[in-house]
């Protein structure tokens, strides 16, 4: 089967940003983003944040989560707009704050052990490689098989 004419290119810039997200590092995570972003993280209620909003979000989620480990499944589509599944794997050591509709991180215990989620996120991007807008869908599962 051929490749994709964009397909290094997205599965690099990938690469990229799930080393970034699994640095720890918000500004280095952050440095992905254009200015006008537009974010959307559905699985815990956190819809349309803007960069200084998503910078908050984002601290916020590093600060509650330890071990965070996000792995590739696939990554499919073009440069413009690419579509990535992925697992987590982290600690929820400290109670989110602000995401007042979650239901997913909401009702879990701090210090509960290693938690698993699957998800995909549907990202657009610019000419300059910076996200444009992103959906993340994500849901907590008690294993990966099957996936």
């Amino acid at each position: 089967m051929a490749t994709h004419p964009d397909e290094a290119h997205i599965k690099a810039r990938q690469e990229k940003y799930r080393q970034a997200i699994n640095s720890g590092s918000i500004d280095e995570a952050m440095s992905f983003f254009s200015e006008d972003v537009h974010f959307s993280d559905f699985g815990v209620g956190q819809v349309n944040l803007t960069k200084p909003q998503l910078h908050a979000y984002f601290t916020n989620m590093i600060e509650a989560c330890d071990n965070l480990n996000m792995t590739t499944v696939s990554i499919n589509g073009h440069k413009s707009c690419t579509s990535w599944e992925w697992n987590i794997t982290f600690n929820y050591v400290k109670k989110m704050e602000e995401v007042a509709s979650d239901k997913e991180l909401g009702n879990l215990e701090v210090g509960g052990g290693l938690l698993k989620m699957v998800g995909v996120s549907v990202t657009w991007w610019n000419d300059e490689d910076k996200i444009i807008r992103n959906h993340d869908y994500a849901k907590l599962v008690e294993n990966f098989y099957g996936r």
